[in-house]
C-alpha cells in the first residue's frame, strides 16, 4: 500500500506521486486542525440549530453558513474536518446518523453543457457511497421517500443523476438533452425535481439530519446559484444544514456575490471566514510534521511564517520546497529532522 503524504488532507486537489521516493519524505499530520477553534464551533452551533431556527414569521427556515478566505486557506478542510467529526461522534452513539453530501466546483472539469455540475457529483457519490455502506432497511426506506416526492417524473431525472438509477432499482438507459433552455417550463422542473430529491434527503420524516456542501461556488453556473437560493429560501427543509465556500477576492458585481446578497436581505446567511494561521499555529503545524518540540523548530517556523503569512497551503508547498533543496533533511546521524536556515 502506498504511503501517504498527508497534503491531501489540506489539500484536496493533491495526489501523490506514485512513483516519488518514500524514505526520507515529509508527512503531514493527518485529520489535526491548526487555528479553527471558533470556526469549527460556530459551524456545530449552525448544526445543532437544525429544526429550531425560525424566521420572524415563526418558520423554520434551513441553516446556511458562507466559509469565506483566500486560496489555500483551508476552507475545504475546515468543513471537510467537521463533518468527520460529527461522524466519529455518531458512530460512538453521541449524535444521530446524518447525512454529508459534498460537490465541489471546479473550473478545471467544468463542462458548459452540464448545468449544476458540482449537485449532480455530489449526489452521484452519495448515493454510490450509500449503496455500498448504507443499512438496507434504511436504503428502502429512503427510497420510499425519494419515489413518493418525485413521483412519475423519475424517469426523466435518472438521466441527469445516473447513480440514482442504481439506488432506485431502475434499469435501462434514460437518454435526456442537456441543453435545456434556462427559465424555460422544463428548466424549471428540472429545478423543483432537484429541490424535491434533496427534501427527500432531508426530510424529518426520514429522520437523518442532511449537511449539503458546495465547494468554491464562486465557479457556479447561473443555473446553480438559483437553485441554491430555492433551497436556501425552502422552509420546509427543517433538517437540512447548507455549507458554501467561496474565495475572498470577488467584486461586487460577480453573479455569485449579488446572489448571496439577495438572501442576505432576506434571510440570516452565517459567514465564517478563514483566515491564514498565527506563528504560533504554524509552529504547533511544523513541529507535529517533524516530530519535534515547538520550541526547537521556533526558528525554522518564523522562517515559514515570513514567506508564506500563515497559508496552509503555501506553508507545506514551502516545506516541500525546503525538503527538495536539501536545506531541510532527515539526518542519518540523529535520525531527526534538521535544517540549515543560512541556506534558506
Amino acid at each position: 500500500m502506498k504511503v501517504s503524504s498527508g497534503r491531501e488532507f489540506y489539500d484536496d486537489g493533491y495526489s501523490d506521486d506514485e512513483k516519488e521516493e518514500l524514505e526520507n519524505r515529509l508527512s503531514f499530520p493527518q485529520h489535526r486542525l491548526y487555528g479553527r477553534a471558533s470556526e469549527m464551533e460556530k459551524l456545530t452551533s449552525m448544526y445543532n440549530s437544525l429544526g429550531s431556527a425560525v424566521t420572524e414569521d415563526d418558520h423554520p427556515i434551513p441553516p446556511f453558513v458562507v466559509v469565506s478566505g483566500f486560496a489555500g486557506a483551508g476552507k475545504s478542510t475546515l468543513v471537510n474536518s467537521f463533518a468527520r467529526d460529527l461522524d466519529d461522534q455518531a458512530k460512538q452513539g453521541i449524535i444521530e446518523p446524518f447525512f454529508f453530501i459534498s460537490g465541489k466546483y471546479d473550473q478545471r472539469n467544468e463542462r458548459s453543457d452540464l448545468p449544476f455540475s458540482a449537485i449532480v457529483r455530489a449526489l452521484e457519490s452519495f448515493f454510490s457511497q450509500l449503496m455500498n455502506e448504507g443499512n438496507p432497511d434504511e436504503i428502502e426506506k429512503l427510497r420510499t421517500s425519494i419515489q413518493s416526492a418525485i413521483g412519475d417524473e423519475i424517469q426523466s431525472f435518472l438521466a441527469v443523476v445516473p447513480g440514482l438509477t442504481r439506488f432506485m432499482n431502475q434499469g435501462g438507459t434514460h437518454p435526456h438533452d442537456h441543453d435545456i433552455a434556462p427559465k424555460t417550463e422544463a428548466w424549471n422542473q428540472f429545478q423543483y425535481l432537484f429541490q424535491s430529491l434533496i427534501k427527500a434527503i432531508s426530510s424529518a420524516e426520514f429522520g437523518r439530519r442532511t449537511i449539503l456542501f458546495l465547494d468554491n461556488i464562486h465557479l457556479a453556473d447561473e443555473t446553480s446559484l438559483d437553485l441554491l437560493s430555492m433551497f436556501v429560501r425552502d422552509k420546509s427543509m427543517t433538517h437540512l444544514m447548507i455549507v458554501c465556500s467561496i474565495q475572498s477576492i470577488l467584486e461586487k458585481n460577480h453573479p455569485c456575490m449579488q446572489c448571496l446578497e439577495a438572501l442576505e436581505e432576506e434571510l440570516r446567511v452565517e459567514r465564517i471566514e478563514v483566515n491564514n494561521l498565527s506563528l504560533e499555529e504554524v509552529n504547533n503545524f511544523v513541529a507535529d510534521t517533524l516530530e519535534l518540540a515547538s520550541t526547537e523548530t521556533l526558528p525554522l517556523s518564523k522562517v515559514v511564517y515570513d514567506q508564506t503569512r500563515g497559508n496552509m497551503f503555501f506553508a507545506m508547498t514551502f516545506l516541500e520546497e525546503l525538503h527538495r533543496k536539501k536545506i531541510l533533511f532527515l539526518s542519518v546521524i540523529s535520525f531527526r529532522w534538521e535544517w540549515k536556515l543560512e541556506a534558506a
